[in-house]
């Protein structure tokens, strides 16, 4: 049972990196995207 309790919190630490991880590369993916649309209005 403790193997199991172990495991869960492993994985509660690992969500708890990924999610921040995951939402700075998506706002950066964001960004670039915006400024790539903004690079195609001005290039038209």
């Amino acid at each position: 049972m403790q193997g199991l309790v172990n495991f869960a919190g492993e994985i509660g630490n690992a969500i708890a990196i990924m999610i921040p991880t995951i939402c700075y590369i998506l706002a950066i993916a964001s960004f670039l995207f915006a400024g790539w649309g903004l690079v195609e209005d001005h290039a038209l």
